[in-house]
């Protein structure tokens, strides 16, 4: 499908299973937006502005809808990230099927996922890139499967996790490979008594996949 790749890229994704209050994280910062609309409607939630004590962080943003904007104060590596070029942000993204009202919503004019106001459907949602079913696989997975052809020479799989097993990274072939914060994950067999036997029938299992086994037939066949 592909050549061989000669360079080495990785994608790094976090998945905040616990959600993010984007309208307090992204905020513009321009005066009469900010005093006019964003501060009235967040209330006693709103963070004060640039300039101001724990105020916003500015983005050097380069836009064309005359606003500017800050980000929250507790994320300066993401500021320096976004200022020297080195990161993006993608607004008003969601997993729609397409674009609707409030009105269009209620009188079900238009497609909807399925469990729309579900937390925990539309995380699978997000992690599986498919919103009309129930997709067996994530699009890290099927992303991995694509571009599996670069990197035949492997001995891990191209999916890693640090946080267990995921939807995301489920591909038709390939399959995450978990591990900690701290590396793979060891196992702790005893040196004595009966630990080198069971180390070996460890082995034995891990082995099996190179030799071949047959069923024998049922009775009556």
């Amino acid at each position: 499908m592909f050549d061989q790749a000669s360079d080495y890229k990785a994608l790094v994704c976090i998945f905040l299973f616990g959600g993010n209050d984007g309208n307090n994280w992204l905020v513009p910062t321009d005066d009469a937006t900010y005093t006019n609309q964003y501060a009235p409607q967040r209330g006693a939630l709103a963070v004060p502005n640039v300039g101001m004590t724990n105020g916003l962080l500015p983005l050097n943003a380069n836009t064309s809808d005359g606003h500017t904007y800050g980000i929250h104060p507790r994320c300066p590596e993401l500021a320096a990230l976004f200022n020297s070029g080195k990161a993006a942000m993608l607004c008003n993204v969601g997993a729609l099927l397409a674009p609707l009202t409030k009105a269009q919503y209620l009188n079900h004019s238009v497609a909807l996922p399925p469990q729309l106001f579900s937390h925990s459907d539309q995380q699978t949602e997000w992690q599986t890139g498919i919103e009309d079913q129930q997709a067996k696989t994530g699009w890290g997975g099927r992303s991995a499967d694509l571009l599996y052809s670069l990197n035949t020479s492997n001995n891990v799989s191209m999916n890693i996790s640090l946080a267990g097993a995921n939807t995301f990274q489920v591909g038709d072939t390939i399959q995450e490979y978990n591990v900690s914060t701290g590396g793979a994950v060891s196992l702790n067999v005893p040196t004595s008594g009966q630990g080198p036997a069971q180390l070996q029938a460890l082995k034995d299992l891990i082995n099996m996949n190179h030799t071949t086994c047959t069923r024998a037939p049922s009775p009556g066949r």
